[in-house]
């Protein structure tokens, strides 16, 4: 789905690919709510093709019949695959309704994309649902087929996933635990896989004005309300300092479906005016938090289905914005926070050890300063947007 408020690492990249002379066409699954959206997403929500079948019933229709009549043996074969089970794929009637709709899509874009000249790559973001209607849509026009690799798409829904390595001209990943776990899985030594971070605009949140941190300390958390990013342990966290007779405010900004959860246990620790959720914010809402914030904390912990934090974008944009950070060790997350040189990590799931953390950091400027200076710099080395942009823009011109 294109454009998603809690995604502004898409909607960056398409805005480089076009700095870089890359004209992009947006092809989204699904259809966003307007009103959940970035200022600068408005422009591209015009110009995005929604694939949503309820609205394109006789095309999509069209293109399966003109498909079946013109490539049938082509057509099945792709059928049995996608909708083939397997350890990886799934069964069961979801895993079929999922799996058919994004034939169906493939099927579709791979007729508009057929019908127009101009094209010559088809590139997914993420590893399962959108790669796989592109790996079809590829299949059927002889396009180049290619595709990014994030967290949740390869740990918990790898559909397909080595035909897609294998028929992939190549993979980008934004992190080296990605790669590692990729090249491992497809048995392809690596050649195919490349590492390209995911990043951030820095300039964005270096000039988006002069800290000046409120008191009591702000201890501020951007994520989404999901399991894997650890809120359970930070609110745990809280208690404990709250226990000490610490002062602070905790701000939590995001929105999903552990939020009732949340609120329930905010409620009963008695914490209700330590702990302030706010919802979903857009980007130019949040850029002021992090400026009267003390520290940020996103304590990503691994999800009973398997899933994980890639490498969180929140995290770089808050190390971009001058503030220390606090993570825990897991995935590819120590990549960016080096623990004791660019941020803190703890053990994931530890809510004592974090709780040390955050206290260290709020009685500690000195090492405030010193963290957000060097977490400064590492993003500006390794995590910026327009840089690693480049590298994907050599592949797509060459892969």
């Amino acid at each position: 789905m294109f454009p998603v408020i809690s995604e502004t690492f898409t909607l960056r990249e398409i805005q480089m690919l076009e700095k870089n002379n890359v004209a992009v066409q947006v092809f989204s699954m699904k259809r966003p709510e307007k009103k959940l959206m970035h200022a600068e997403a408005r422009c591209f929500f015009a110009k995005t093709r929604y694939m949503d079948l309820g609205r394109n019933l006789y095309p999509v229709l069209m293109a399966h019949l003109l498909t079946l009549l013109f490539s049938p043996l082509k057509y099945i074969k792709l059928c049995f695959i996608v909708l083939r089970p397997s350890p990886y794929n799934g069964k069961g009637a979801r895993f079929v309704l999922r799996s058919a709709a994004q034939f169906v899509r493939g099927v579709y874009l791979a007729r508009i994309i057929g019908s127009r000249s101009g094209f010559c790559r088809i590139h997914a973001q993420f590893a399962e649902g959108s790669s796989t209607s592109a790996w079809v849509a590829s299949e059927l026009t002889g396009l180049p087929f290619s595709f990014t690799a994030h967290a949740y798409d390869i740990f918990c829904l790898p559909q397909l996933l080595e035909e897609k390595i294998r028929s992939a001209s190549f993979v980008a990943t934004i992190s080296e635990y990605n790669r590692r776990f990729l090249s491992e899985f497809s048995n392809c030594g690596g050649k195919k896989i490349h590492l390209i971070r995911a990043g951030v605009n820095t300039g964005l949140f270096v000039s988006a004005g002069k800290r000046e941190e409120e008191m009591p300390p702000v201890i501020l958390c951007v994520a989404q309300l999901v399991e894997k990013k650890g809120h359970m342990v930070l609110l745990e966290a809280c208690r404990l300092m709250a226990q000490k007779g610490i002062d602070f405010r905790c701000i939590l900004v995001g929105d999903g479906p552990r939020r009732r959860a949340i609120e329930n246990i905010i409620s009963s620790y008695c914490l209700p005016g330590k702990i302030i959720l706010k919802g979903v914010l857009r980007q130019e809402e949040i850029l002021p938090l992090y400026n009267r914030a003390s520290v940020f904390v996103l304590p990503s912990v691994l999800a009973r289905d398997g899933d994980r934090d890639g490498i969180p974008v929140a995290l770089m944009e808050a190390m971009a914005a001058g503030l220390p950070v606090i993570s825990s060790d897991i995935s590819g997350i120590g990549e960016l926070v080096e623990n004791g040189i660019t941020g803190l990590t703890v053990e994931s799931g530890n809510s004592r050890q974090l709780a040390e953390a955050i206290e260290r950091l709020i009685n500690d400027p000195g090492l405030r300063l010193q963290l957000s200076r060097n977490a400064l710099g590492k993003v500006k080395a390794e995590y910026d947007m327009e840089k690693n942009t480049k590298r994907l823009v050599t592949l797509l011109q060459c892969g």
